[in-house]
């Protein structure tokens, strides 16, 4: 071996190790013992990067809850449209943020319009059915639907006996921002590797 790839290899290792002592330095404990053990930081790295985000079958398994939970979704006696709309969003989120396949427009419509409450919205789902559904946004026919409620003086049926559903869904904002936050700065991690 040659002086100067010697020296080059040398000069790696130390990086390597400050870089590695960079990331170990700001784990948490848990985290810490689960990777502390890696050989270099490329290992390091891709290991906290599973951890934090789940192997691919952990992101297909909470694929497939959610998606039963979307399929078994419907607009509860004590909320309008407009909360159910939130907490179908809240979920759709999530899902969307998995990767694995995207809830379209299309789809997000036809199930708001599948989870209504009858007999209340079976005017206003069968006009609707009649427009070419594929043109609208969810937003026109969560508007729509509003409208309804206004004209009809539809309201609520039942006052709720959990927590109030703006608070859930705060919650939830609070988590998609964050989970958000995490996936873009993978994001860039990723892009500047």
């Amino acid at each position: 071996m040659s002086e100067g790839t010697k020296s080059n290899s040398q000069q790696e290792r130390q990086y390597d190790a400050i870089a590695k002592c960079a990331i170990l330095s700001s784990l948490g404990d848990t985290v810490f013992n689960r990777v502390f053990a890696c050989k270099n930081t490329k290992e390091l790295w891709k290991t906290i990067c599973e951890n934090h985000k789940g192997t691919k079958d952990v992101g297909e398994e909470k694929y497939h809850v959610l998606i039963d939970k979307l399929n078994s979704f419907k607009q509860l006696d004590h909320e309008n449209t407009e909360s159910m709309y939130s907490r179908l969003n809240i979920l759709v989120n999530e899902i969307n943020s998995l990767g694995v396949k995207k809830i379209d427009d299309l789809e997000l419509i036809r199930k708001i319009l599948h989870s209504l409450r009858r007999p209340d919205y079976d005017l206003v789902i069968t006009i609707l059915y009649e427009k070419e559904i594929d043109t609208l946004t969810p937003n026109q026919v969560l508007n729509k639907l509003i409208a309804h409620e206004l004209r009809h003086d539809i309201k609520p049926r039942a006052s709720p006996s959990s927590p109030t559903h703006s608070a859930l869904a705060c919650k939830q904002v609070k988590k998609l921002k964050k989970m958000a936050i995490k996936c873009s700065s993978s994001k860039d991690e990723e892009e500047e590797a």
